[in-house]
């Protein structure tokens, strides 16, 4: 009954969403987006963002009615529905509450091929990216602020999410590889409860490093993942891209923020609105979650594949 009922609310709200969107000609602000590795703090940023600043963003409520975001936004509006929660507590991306933010992935699998991590910028739909275009038009023209967005995704999709968004700019978040690379294979243990199976984005290197044990795949995937990400940041242009440092996210928040929001009003003339101040200090998860050996085992193996990619 509740399933009939749910499915019976999503048609109606998707039938106002069809009717509310229009491809707009230019975005009233730049959009923003996290791009980052697997397991390196991109929550906690995206958490960081939407508590220091004013922005527009999917929340968990607009995520379980995929088709109708715009229109579940002026419904909850009035009840605070753009106002995320001050908990930070996530787990793999999955933030609480209903106001919550949340990584989007059934809407941009509305729009991108969910079969695809790397997406040709010149096979994108036209359809689909006016849809996109238009849905964060319409969610940054309520919110009277830019629109950002984390998913995992977004770092193998760079190219086609800034050929969609040309107005777009980018915050690369970077961890440490061998914390990065340890919590992607305690991830999968937690998560799967399987080593083996295969954690978040893919590289383009993928069918290379797919058949590789467990302990050099994820550094595969952290070498390789990166080394995409820097190559399309060249193709893109770097002056569209801002570095931030996870570890010194976690140790002075508000400080990288306004960094952030300096970078944003230098590169678009607008600054971003302050919603309140972050008076905080993080911890930075630095605790193994694997086994001293296998930490070295890493540390090693990413030793010897950067190693490789300088030589080539």
């Amino acid at each position: 009954m509740i399933s009939a009922a749910r499915r019976a609310l999503s048609r109606r709200l998707a039938g106002h969403e069809r009717r509310r969107l229009q491809p707009p000609q230019r975005l009233t602000h730049a959009p923003m987006f996290v791009i980052s590795l697997p397991r390196s703090g991109s929550t906690l940023l995206y958490q960081l963002l939407l508590q220091r600043f004013r922005l527009a963003y999917f929340s968990n409520l607009m995520a379980a009615f995929p088709d109708s975001p715009v229109t579940v936004a002026v419904i909850s509006r009035w009840l605070g529905g753009q106002d995320p929660p001050e908990d930070l507590a996530s787990t793999f991306g999955a933030t609480r509450g209903w106001r919550g933010p949340n990584q989007g992935w059934r809407l941009w699998n509305r729009w991108l091929p969910e079969s695809l991590d790397y997406i040709d910028p010149d096979r994108l739909d036209p359809t689909a990216v006016g849809e996109m275009r238009a849905t964060v038009d319409q969610l940054q023209r309520q919110r009277r602020a830019p629109f950002v967005s984390k998913w995992q995704r977004h770092a193998p999709r760079l190219r086609a999410l800034a050929a969609a968004f040309p107005e777009a700019l980018f915050i690369h978040l970077r961890r440490s590889p061998e914390m990065t690379a340890q919590s992607i294979l305690a991830g999968r243990r937690r998560f799967f409860n399987d080593e083996t199976a295969w954690l978040s984005a893919r590289p383009r290197a993928y069918e290379r490093i797919s058949r590789l044990a467990p302990i050099e795949q994820v550094c595969a995937q952290v070498v390789e993942l990166e080394r995409d990400i820097r190559e399309d940041q060249a193709l893109i242009g770097s002056d569209r891209f801002m570095f931030v440092s996870y570890e010194s996210l976690c140790l002075a928040p508000e400080a990288v923020l306004d960094g952030v929001g300096d970078w944003y009003s230098e590169r678009t003339g607008a600054p971003l609105a302050v919603r309140r101040t972050l008076n905080m200090r993080l911890d930075t998860q630095s605790r193994l979650s694997v086994t001293p050996a296998e930490f070295e085992t890493i540390r090693a193996m990413l030793d010897r594949l950067h190693s490789g990619n300088q030589d080539r």
